[in-house]
């Protein structure tokens, strides 16, 4: 079972054990395995809260917002 993407999470990696495997790894769990093996996380680069300053025709390209963008705030259920 191949997965389209490149780029994997956290997140990505719990659903991939979970479907294959049916076990539910810890992060500690996989961060110790991705240690081992010599991987390192990086921090995903984000440009886009700043998009105005580096695509000055970002607004216009991106059509209207449904939403006003602010500081996210957390869902409460």
């Amino acid at each position: 079972m191949g997965y389209p993407f490149a780029l994997w999470t956290l997140e990505r990696l719990h659903k991939a054990f979970k479907e294959r495997y049916g076990v539910h790894l810890s992060d500690s769990t996989i961060w110790t395995w991705m240690d081992e093996e010599g991987f390192t996380w990086k921090r995903q680069q984000s440009w886009f809260h700043e998009a105005e300053r580096h695509d000055p025709e970002f607004v216009a390209k991106r059509g209207p917002s449904s939403r006003p963008m602010g500081p996210h705030r957390p869902v409460c259920a």
